[in-house]
This record gives C-alpha cells, structure tokens and sequence, in this order.
C-alpha cells in the first residue's frame, strides 16, 4: 500500500508502507461499550497491520477495513470527567481564544460529540459553536438557549456560509482513511469562513513508538501521525502550521495560522524521520518485552490470590485487557470514572466497568492506571474512599 499522505503530492511514485507490526482480531471499536458480557465478547474484531512511510513518517493500518468502522450514537470517548484533563481542555480553549482572538466569533468544530470543548469556547455566550458529529447524543442535539448547537451529520465545506473565527477537530483525522482531503475540506472551508484560522489535534505517533505507548494501539484509528507527516500534510494543502507536543507529549496538534510561532525545516525534518526508523526497527521487540512483563505480573498476582484492576476503560484499559486476554479471570475490577461508560461491558473481553466506589468495595490490593498523566488524581480519589492498596502507573 502507497502512503496515503505522499501519493496526494507523488502520485504512484509515493513510497510503499512498509509493515512493522501486527496485531490480530481486535475489537473493531474500544469505545463503544456493550450492555451484556455476551454482546460484548461477540463484538467485530479486524487485524492490525502497520506499516511506516520512509517519506513522511506516517503510519498507517494497511489492514483496516473502513465496512467495519461506522460511527453512530453509543460511541462514548469522553475523557471530561477527569480533573486533569479537564484543565487542560480549559487551557488549550482560553489558549485557542487569545491566540485567534475568539470574542463574538463563529466556531465550527468536526467530530463536538457531546460538545464539552465546543462549551469551553462558547461559555458565557462569548461565541456562537456549531458541531457536527454522528455520533452525538440525539437528546443533545435539541437544546434550546445555549451558545453552541451539535449536528449530528458528517461535515463537509458546504456547512459553511458565513464569516468564522476558527475550525477545528479534536481527535478525528486518526480515524480518517484519506487524510490528505480531511485537511483540504477543513481548509477550503476556513477560506469560506474568510480565512479562519484552523486548529487540529492527534495522538501523537512518536510518543506510541518513542515511550513505548504501546497501548494505544487501536483499530479505531487507522492512521498515526508523528510531526514530520502531520507538517507534510499541510503543507501538500498551501499552509505552513506550527506543530507542537501536548499533554504530556501524547497529543500532536497543528495551528494555521502560526502567526509568530517557529515551523520545522527540512533538515529537521530528515533528523525526525531517521529518529523514528530506529523506533519503528525496535517497536515489535519492545511491545513483545513490554507485554510479556505483564504477562508474569498477572500470572503472579493470580498465583498469589492477589486482587489486581486497571483504571481506565477507554482505548489504553480495551487493549490492555484484549492483548492479555488469558489472564482476564485474575483482573477482578476495570473502573472508569465516566458514568456513561459504568455497568457496560468491555468489547472483546466481557469485563464489567465500575466506578470508583464500588472497586473499594472488591477485594483489589493493586491498580494500575492505564494512563500515567492521572496517576496522581487517582490516587487522591481512592484515598479519599478509603483504598489502602498500592496505586501504579502502567508500564
């Protein structure tokens, strides 16, 4: 397969993918839950195969099948619950309205499901939101009185017809086939908008295979961006974006304009991408070191009579469980601290999510936080319940 970046500027004479690891009979989706332990056993799985471009960097799932990905209500992949998350939704918001100088503005978000960032952007009625996203709430859509209204229809440029201070999409080109017109659509439509600056944001490819996040591996996304191809992409469009590490290095996000802010060369480019072969060489050795630890550690545990749980039923905790599927019976609780997701069943696994409370009811004596970034907010929730065990991040 020809990467789908370079063959928009070189044609058939785009690089070939070249595979580097493999995964088969994943859940197809991580964040859509089940009702029963039997739907959610029974759930679509697909094969993982990923290849990497010499060219740009990208990685993509030359496997993925896009019949077996559909998007509708019921996919539930918030992550507002969460105070440290939260805060920096809150300040990437107050950082996007300086910057663009987002007062009184139009904003436009691709892939708002339940709106909480386009809400961030539009408190106080400072602007005007519309998002569009199939898999909204249909009892979201129809909210009278507020400042930002959601759509449950695909986007395209035609939506816009009117002045806009900002576009923008917050983890959706992952899951795009054909990255290359994703950004062309959002950027013809910010000329519509009378050249509105546009803002998008990624799981960041580099943090994946660099420090090993190799949990994040999902059929979900097809796509994994690192700085060099997330630039080239733009820049196969005309625009010239600043692209910067976030939250804790695991997001990638791209700005137009980038006003002042500094832009890669070519030379750091060529630096980038020699450094990301010798992670992609190394990628598969690791995943099998780091998976084959947690392979003992559980075995242990279920030797010992321990009670182990993960923190986490979202695309991180979903692998984690899939991958060491043998050892399901010794994880006694899988807790999330978003009600939606509590009392549903985890794809491919059948594990029970539950809240926080209701681990210290079980007899866990370890959990491990599938997410580092909210080690520290964990362990003060569960203290404050009462949880006398040990509180780890992933490893």
């Amino acid at each position: 397969m020809k990467c789908p970046i370079c063959t928009d500027s070189l044609g058939s004479d785009a690089p070939t993918l070249e595979v580097f690891f493999e995964l088969e009979r994943v859940p197809v989706f991580c964040n859509v839950l089940h009702k029963t332990p039997e739907l959610a056993r029974s759930a679509a799985r697909g094969d993982i195969r990923l290849g990497s471009c010499s060219g740009c960097g990208m990685i993509h799932n030359v496997a993925f099948d896009p019949a077996l990905v559909e998007y509708a209500e019921g996919y539930e992949n918030s992550l507002h619950c969460s105070a440290r998350f939260q805060s920096f939704a809150e300040s990437l918001a107050d950082r996007l309205m300086t910057k663009f100088a987002l007062d009184d503005r139009d904003v436009v978000e691709i892939g708002a499901h339940r709106g909480e960032f386009l809400e961030l952007l539009c408190v106080d009625g400072r602007n005007r939101g519309l998002g569009y996203d199939p898999s909204s709430p249909d009892e979201l859509q129809r909210v009278e009185g507020r400042p930002f209204q959601l759509s449950p229809e695909f986007f395209d440029e035609g939506c816009v017809n009117g002045p806009l201070g900002l576009i923008y999409a917050r983890h959706v080109l992952e899951h795009v086939t054909q990255p290359s017109a994703f950004i062309r659509t959002m950027l013809n439509a910010s000329e519509r908008g009378g050249g509105a600056a546009a803002y998008v944001e990624v799981p960041n490819g580099l943090w994946t295979l660099r420090d090993l996040g190799i949990w994040d591996i999902i059929y979900e996304h097809c796509s994994y961006f690192v700085p060099s191809s997330l630039r080239r992409l733009f820049a196969q469009q005309g625009a010239a974006p600043h692209v910067r590490e976030t939250f804790g290095g695991q997001f990638l996000s791209a700005e137009v304009p980038a006003g002042a802010d500094p832009t890669a060369d070519a030379d750091q480019d060529t630096q980038d991408l020699d450094a990301l072969a010798g992670y992609v060489a190394k990628f598969t050795e690791a995943f099998d070191d780091r998976t084959s630890y947690w392979r003992s550690e559980l075995a242990a545990s279920a030797a010992r009579g321990d009670g182990f749980a993960i923190w986490g039923a979202g695309s991180k905790g979903v692998t984690f469980l899939n991958i060491l599927a043998e050892f399901g019976d010794s994880i006694r609780g899988v807790v999330d601290i978003n009600p939606l997701k509590q009392g549903k069943y985890v794809a491919g696994t059948g594990h029970e999510i539950v809240g926080p409370e209701q681990l210290v009811a079980m007899a866990v004596d370890r959990v491990v936080v599938m997410n580092p970034l909210y080690v520290e907010e964990i362990g003060k929730q569960l203290d404050g319940l009462g949880y006398r065990g040990t509180v780890e991040a992933i490893g």
